[in-house]
């Protein structure tokens, strides 16, 4: 192939799709499109290139593409997709009072049960409560265990 050529096609390449323009001049990269482009390194690279410098725009990521920007596995991304719309149940998991995946029973099952913690704590030495205290922390300790009962 002539360099001609290898120019021609490689420039064929990195023309991205322009559906719906998001701002004049800027192109769209569609997630399931760059998911399976045959694309070489290097033209990877430059379409990267062009998302970080604001050249093209990534538009309709797939779930497994915003797990890993986000650092999250699939099934907890497509968890947060069904509650994403209710308010109220997305400011309790942004609260930290409700799990966005509540436990199996299997899981459940091996939680610790309230009774066996009040046993634990009771038939624990005071140097196993000090090292207990130390490992969830003084604040977590106080704040979790003794504010919500004296306020």
């Amino acid at each position: 192939m002539r360099p001609a050529q290898a120019t021609r096609k490689t420039t064929q390449m990195l023309e991205y799709t322009n559906d719906t323009p998001l701002a004049i001049g800027v192109k769209m990269i569609r997630g399931r499109s760059l998911a399976h482009v045959k694309w070489t390194a290097p033209l990877r690279a430059l379409a990267a290139a062009d998302l970080v410098t604001g050249r093209a725009e990534l538009i309709d990521i797939t779930v497994l593409q915003a797990g890993g920007l986000c650092r999250v596995s699939q099934p907890y991304v497509s968890a947060a997709i069904r509650v994403v719309d209710d308010p109220a149940v997305r400011r309790e998991i942004e609260a930290g009072s409700r799990p966005l995946i509540e436990p199996s029973d299997r899981v459940a099952a091996l939680l610790p049960k309230p009774d066996s913690l009040v046993a634990a704590w009771t038939n624990s030495t005071p140097a196993e409560r000090i090292a207990f205290a130390n490992a969830i922390g003084p604040d977590n300790l106080w704040d979790q265990a003794l504010v919500p009962v004296i306020a």
